[in-house]
């Protein structure tokens, strides 16, 4: 590739990852690109420069196949009503289920939505597609690239992180759990061999209304699960670029209750991988030879309703509205402390799997209103307390613009901020009607 084209690849780069323009946007610059490439060479006769524009695609996507920035991820059809996920084959259609199989207990109906449908195009015909995709990342890929990064590799081999004074916490690393955590040898996980990686992750699951309120009675709710490594420092932790964005959840709205459990289902299969054998990467900055990996994914952080939803607790507003300890709501003023009997891990999973092994929905809905519990698919976690690694955000520290746009401190989406938002895509809008302008003004000329 010469030195032209490269320049045009790292612009549109730019402009899509930094920028946060659209892929129409990205190739509307493209095009011009094109077109004024078109005319600076009108005329030339030095050799090579009618080679420019062919190497320049029209769409981003094939420049970002070429340019190997796009994460690795995988695609499965997903049940709009109950998130069942099914694999497939996208270079044949005929792979896909017509109708969803999933039976909630052993004598449940079978959920019975429509999972493709028929699709007409002029160019293709009659095609079959999903009625819902899932799109969710590879784990294990991405810690091969975080390692790629010689600066960040740095950070998350830190060896004694830094603590705050005894009479102050600004870190999560200035509590306890983090630090005692136990691996699956039986020492502290993050007292590890010096040529190994030790990953410490936190799991978030969040949602926005991108219409800012509600519209014709109607709430829509566009959610995200991601994770964040917890080895690196709070000013690198919570950047766009080092936090691994699982997938978005399909659809208009929010999981409910355990539906959920099949969203998180992939990355609980990463991490049990990550736990106990880790992964093997074949070259690193610091270790160009092979390097082992693992991690763990220890604390939960999510708003009360989201929190309770993926760690397999009834509603906040049920009989047993605490995660710690099993006071009744009818009893929620009794203040003193030696009557708050707090839950226990074992008992906390033997609840679980009863509701789990429940054969019909009425004894799962009987033993959640006794207990307040469902089952979690982060309980396949063996190491996972539900009882004492669940955290609530106490205000909104994570929001979505057009791509994710994470603060490291809390409470940052600010008016400033929305007008600076607001002010790009209204320049942008001004910038891409002139040069559209501009363009169609230029090709009549060369007509």
């Amino acid at each position: 590739m010469g030195p032209i084209p490269c320049l045009i690849y790292l612009m549109a780069a730019t402009f899509y990852f930094l920028a946060n323009l659209s892929l129409n946007d990205v190739g509307f610059f493209l095009s011009s690109v094109v077109l004024l490439v078109k005319l600076a060479i009108r005329g030339s006769t030095r050799a090579g420069l009618a080679n420019i524009t062919p190497s320049i695609p029209s769409d981003f996507r094939t420049m970002v196949k070429s340019l190997h920035i796009d994460p690795i991820y995988r695609s499965v059809v997903c049940c709009p009503s109950c998130f069942s996920m099914y694999a497939f084959n996208e270079s044949d259609p005929s792979t896909i289920p017509e109708f969803c199989e999933h039976q909630s207990t052993t004598l449940s109906k079978p959920c019975g939505r429509r999972l493709r449908k028929e699709e007409k195009s002029e160019k293709d015909g009659t095609f079959i597609k999903p009625v819902c995709e899932y799109l969710y990342q590879d784990l294990r890929h991405w810690i091969g690239r975080m390692y790629s990064r010689p600066d960040i590799e740095e950070h998350l081999d830190r060896a004694n992180v830094p603590q705050s004074p005894a009479d102050k916490m600004s870190d999560i690393w200035d509590g306890s759990v983090l630090r005692e955590f136990l691996g699956p040898d039986g020492r502290n996980f993050i007292d590890k061999p010096e040529e190994e990686g030790r990953l410490i992750f936190d799991l978030n699951m969040d949602g926005f209304n991108p219409y800012g309120n509600r519209e014709a009675g109607k709430v829509v709710s566009i959610c995200g699960i991601y994770l964040v490594c917890f080895n690196l420092p709070p000013e690198l932790r919570y950047k766009a670029e080092n936090v691994f964005l699982l997938g978005i959840v399909p659809g208009a709205r929010e999981p409910s209750t355990h539906k959920v459990n099949h969203l998180i289902r992939p990355v609980v299969d990463d991490l049990l991988k990550l736990w106990f054998d880790g992964i093997y990467l074949t070259s690193t900055h610091k270790y160009p030879h092979r390097r082992q990996v693992k991690a763990a994914l220890i604390p939960l952080i999510c708003d009360l309703t989201a929190a309770r939803c993926v760690a397999g607790l009834g509603s906040h507003a049920s009989g047993h509205f605490c995660s710690e300890c099993l006071l009744h709501l009818r009893d929620m003023n009794e203040l003193d402390q030696c009557k708050w009997t707090p839950r226990h891990w074992e008992n906390h999973v033997i609840h679980a799997n009863e509701w789990l092994s429940a054969e019909t929905e009425y004894q799962r809905e009987k033993t959640c209103q006794e207990h307040g519990i469902r089952w979690s698919q982060l309980l396949c976690l063996l190491y996972w307390d539900p009882t004492n690694l669940l955290l609530l955000t106490q205000c909104m520290g994570f929001t979505f613009a057009y791509s994710i746009d994470i603060s490291a401190r809390f409470g940052e989406w600010t008016t400033s901020f929305l007008m600076v938002k607001v002010t790009h895509y209204w320049v942008w809008g001004w910038m891409k009607r002139i040069l559209l302008w501009l363009s169609k003004f230029l090709n009549k000329g060369i007509q």
